[in-house]
């Protein structure tokens, strides 16, 4: 699998793995999950997202677990964590940027992880107004504390982003899928600016899988409720991306991760899963679409 490289020399795999949604929930074995964790690097990936807001802090500690165990000098893999999505002692969520309380959190996140450093910590989700120089600041100083090495933004909103390009960041994270293509005419912008860009929803959240949606059991049934939550006419999109899949000699698979591998302005995919089994097919779709895009680019 081919792959970028960050600043610090590390490689960014093509496809990162998103230690969050169910994967992260006390309900999934925790041996299942590391299992997860161990098929995706077997299979390429050196990029672990999470965040400290998934499960209350448990998706952070079970990769913390994976990489004391297969990477315990950090020199292996990238690791990239967020600030800004809280959880309370009800367990609900809420949004904080105040810059006060950003190293508080950087320091548990280091602490669930294992680490003395995060590769990239993203600002998860942030209004435009959020995004203001006292809190620019404190990220540099964490940054120059070597707790940080790189900032950027988590954001779906078009309009946030282009806002980011006037911050003194080094990372995007953006939604690019066969669903969601609004953020297209701001990537050139942000390669200009020398951004290195990750597609945060490589997959749609499965839509590309009618058979794997469906809610037979309950961890199958808890992504379809959110995949209807977020996407009510997802039945309408597979259809539409089979035929297009069919036209173009793709699996649906690899028509839907295509659609972001093509793009010469993005770095790495990331993609969430439970199963052992999908990770391995999306990583081998992943080298089959880097040889068939070999050469040339797609706008």
């Amino acid at each position: 699998m081919k792959s970028a490289r960050l600043r610090s020399g590390k490689a960014l795999s093509r496809l990162g793995f998103g230690c969050s949604s169910y994967w992260a929930k006390p309900g999934f074995p925790e041996a299942q999950a590391l299992l997860a964790l161990r098929t995706a690097a077997d299979n390429g990936i050196t990029y672990f997202d999470t965040g400290p807001s998934y499960a209350a802090g448990l998706a952070e500690h079970r990769l913390g677990l994976f990489l004391q165990d297969a990477d315990p000098l950090h020199q292996k893999f990238v690791v990239s964590s967020k600030f800004g999505t809280h959880t309370d002692e009800q367990g609900q969520l809420y949004k904080d940027f105040a810059p006060k309380a950003v190293e508080a959190s950087v320091d548990a996140s280091l602490v669930r992880l294992g680490l003395k450093q995060l590769d990239m910590l993203f600002l998860h989700a942030p209004e435009t107004a959020q995004l203001n120089s006292s809190l620019m600041d404190e990220l540099e100083r964490l940054k120059s504390l070597g707790k940080i090495d790189q900032v950027g933004v988590w954001s779906t909103d078009p309009a946030v982003v282009e806002h980011s390009l006037t911050l003194p960041i080094e990372v995007n994270m953006v939604q690019f899928n066969v669903t969601d293509q609004a953020i297209a005419p701001l990537l050139p912008k942000l390669a200009a600016a020398h951004r290195l860009v990750i597609n945060g929803t490589a997959l749609s959240q499965g839509v590309f899988s009618l058979k794997a949606v469906l809610p037979t059991n309950k961890k199958r049934a808890w992504y379809f409720a959110r995949l209807l939550k977020n996407n009510p006419k997802f039945l309408l999109d597979y259809l539409s991306l089979r035929s297009a899949a069919r036209d173009a000699g793709l699996s649906p698979l690899e028509y839907s991760m295509n659609v972001w591998a093509a793009n010469e302005f993005i770095a790495c995919g990331i993609f969430g899963s439970t199963s052992p089994a999908n990770i391995a097919a999306n990583c081998n779709a992943m080298v089959r679409l880097d040889e068939l895009n070999s050469g040339r680019r797609v706008q």
